[in-house]
C-alpha cells in the first residue's frame, strides 16, 4: 500500500487506542464549515463544499461502473478488519455515492443520512464504537433500520489540493468496545492507497 500514509493524516502509535464514541458537537462542526438543511436534517458543510464538490466531479468517477482495483480494495478490508461491509464512499453534492461496496446491495445513500459527510469535516479518521450510543447517529435509518450499522470507522480521501472528496469506510453490525492504533494506520494506508488510484485514474482516463 502507499508508504504516504494519508496526506495530512497523522499516524498513531500502533497500541494507541480509541475508546468510547468521540462526540462532535455541532459548535465544533460551526468552526470547520456550516450546518445545512438537505431533506429534513441538519448536517454539517465543509465551508469550501461546492469547490469540493467540483474537484470531485474533476475525477470523472461518479456514476461509472464497478473497477476490480477499488473491489479488491474494500474485499480485502473486509477480512482484515472483520467486518461485513468496506466502502469506497464519495460525497456527492446531495449524496454519498459508492465506487465500491462490499456487502451492501446500495449503489448509494442521501447525504443526510451519510456518516461519511461527518467523516470528511476532518483530516483525520472517523470511529463510532456504538451508533446507537452517539447522538449524530441513534435515529439514523441506516442505524434503526438495514444494514444496522453499529460500528463505523472512516478515513478521508484527501486530494493534493486538501479536498476531502469521501472515505474509505469500514462498517459492523456489532458496537466495539476499542479501535486500535494499528488498526486506524491500516485504515489510513487504504485511504491513502485509494486516493492513489483516484489520482492515476485521473489522468488515464480523457477528459468528456
Amino acid at each position: 500500500m502507499s508508504a504516504l500514509g494519508g496526506k495530512g493524516m497523522k499516524r498513531r502509535p500502533n497500541d494507541d487506542t480509541i475508546k468510547g464514541n468521540s462526540l462532535l458537537t455541532h459548535t465544533r462542526y460551526i468552526l470547520n464549515g456550516t450546518l445545512s438543511s438537505i431533506g429534513n436534517s441538519m448536517i454539517p458543510l465543509p465551508q469550501n463544499d461546492n469547490q469540493r464538490v467540483g474537484e470531485l466531479t474533476a475525477y470523472r468517477v461518479l456514476d461509472t461502473p464497478r473497477e476490480p482495483s477499488f473491489d479488491a480494495l474494500t474485499r480485502l478490508a473486509a477480512r482484515l478488519f472483520n467486518v461485513s461491509i468496506a466502502l469506497v464512499s464519495l460525497v456527492d453534492k446531495d449524496r454519498q455515492w459508492f465506487k465500491s461496496c462490499h456487502g451492501l446491495e446500495a449503489s448509494e445513500t442521501p447525504r443526510n443520512q451519510a456518516f461519511c459527510t461527518y467523516a470528511i469535516m476532518e483530516k483525520e479518521p472517523m470511529v463510532i464504537l456504538d451508533a446507537t450510543q452517539d447522538e449524530r447517529f441513534s435515529d439514523n435509518p441506516l442505524v434503526t433500520g438495514d444494514p444496522g450499522i453499529r460500528f463505523y470507522a472512516g478515513a478521508p480521501l484527501i486530494t493534493p489540493d486538501s479536498f476531502c472528496l469521501g472515505t474509505f469506510c469500514i462498517i459492523g453490525t456489532k458496537p466495539r468496545e476499542a479501535f486500535l492504533g494499528f488498526e486506524r494506520n491500516h485504515l489510513i494506508d487504504f485511504a491513502s492507497t485509494t486516493m492513489d488510484i483516484l489520482e492515476m485514474r485521473r489522468r488515464l482516463v480523457p477528459e468528456r
